[in-house]
């Protein structure tokens, strides 16, 4: 299976020359088709972070990272959107 992905930058932060690293804030988008998620009858379906374990999702890791993390809210910060085709965009922070 083909998955695209985009990443958004929004904070660089914490830059230690002497250690050689830094913090990042980042949101990363994944983007795939799944045909056995097609469907008839509405314009799209957004599934809640809740189901996320129901479907398959791509195993997407940082090369060479030292230390990540998924940022921690009242509810996560993860979203999942579906199109008829079966085509799914899977956001996280």
């Amino acid at each position: 299976m083909v998955v695209g992905i985009t990443i958004f930058i929004n904070n660089i932060n914490s830059v230690s020359e002497v250690n050689m690293d830094y913090t990042i804030d980042m949101y990363i988008r994944q983007l795939w088709v799944d045909r056995r998620l097609s469907f008839n009858g509405i314009h799209e379906l957004v599934i809640g972070s809740d189901m996320l374990h129901k479907i398959w999702l791509p195993d997407t890791f940082l090369a060479n990272d030292r230390k990540s993390y998924f940022h921690k809210a009242t509810v996560q910060n993860k979203f999942i959107r579906i199109s008829p085709d079966g085509q799914v965009l899977f956001s996280m922070r």
